[in-house]
């Protein structure tokens, strides 16, 4: 007696070709997906935030599991400044798109400017926690969250990639008129050994964390300085400073 079975699996040809070409679809367009991104130094996570998709719809556009509806097609070109067929096939210059198949050209990026402008556009963490020119304890884990700003502006204080980077915001009045209470201060992670004197560092000292000057002695001491002369000077022996970055700007209202 023969067995029957309630699977069914097409045995048509056309039916395995179709699959094939259309996992081929899917990598070549993420594969200029990701290249475009790329060029542009726009982020997997920017990109998916400014196209408003879910994490895993917008993994499956990423990693070539699929190409996306319409919608999110024209929506994505705008972003990358190409023309959705370019996405789609690749058979045009990246940077030229097609009006006929781009009608929303010209729309305001979610920022502001044009998206040429997003090559100049660098993530720097900010970190949550509030280190205090007259000193406040640190945390263990303070969260970190990124920000968008210009590279170009970024070079004028520091040549140290944005990775090696966070902001943070001040608080009392011990570096004043320097640093204000409430000032959001660049700190460069890459410094981190204050071999000349009297440069503002972000530090611990013991577990408080501290924005001030410091100032290496011959005996292997550190003087803890602050710009309000009626704040008086510390000193730190052996480990009890850690050094966090040296402040490379700050930046404050008018």
């Amino acid at each position: 007696m023969m067995s029957k079975t309630s699977s069914h699996q097409s045995t048509n040809p056309d039916d395995k070709s179709d699959n094939v070409d259309g996992q081929a679809e899917a990598a070549a367009f993420a594969a200029r997906l990701q290249a475009r991104a790329a060029e542009l130094h726009i982020s997997r996570a920017n990109l998916m935030k400014w196209l408003e998709v879910r994490k895993q719809t917008f993994a499956g556009y990423w990693n070539g599991e699929r190409v996306p509806p319409a919608h999110v097609l024209f929506r994505m070109a705008e972003e990358l400044d190409v023309s959705p067929r370019w996405l789609l096939e690749g058979d045009e210059e990246p940077g030229k798109r097609n009006d006929a198949l781009s009608p929303k050209i010209g729309r305001q990026l979610p920022y502001g400017g044009s998206a040429a402008d997003r090559s100049d556009l660098a993530e720097v963490a900010e970190i949550d926690l509030r280190y205090g020119m007259g000193g406040t304890y640190l945390e263990e884990n303070p969260e970190l969250e990124p920000r968008t700003f210009s590279r170009a502006w970024l070079r004028n204080f520091t040549d140290s990639p944005p990775e090696e980077l966070f902001w943070a915001r001040g608080q009392g009045n011990s570096m004043e008129p320097t640093i204000s209470e409430g000032a959001v201060v660049l700190i460069d992670r890459r410094q981190n050994s204050p071999r000349m004197a009297d440069l503002i560092w972000a530090f611990a000292f013991g577990e408080v964390g501290m924005i001030k000057r410091l100032r290496p002695m011959p005996d292997g001491s550190v003087k803890i300085l602050s710009d309000n002369q009626a704040v008086p000077l510390e000193t730190a022996h052996d480990d009890e400073l850690h050094i966090i970055g040296r402040v490379v700007a700050v930046v404050r209202k008018l």
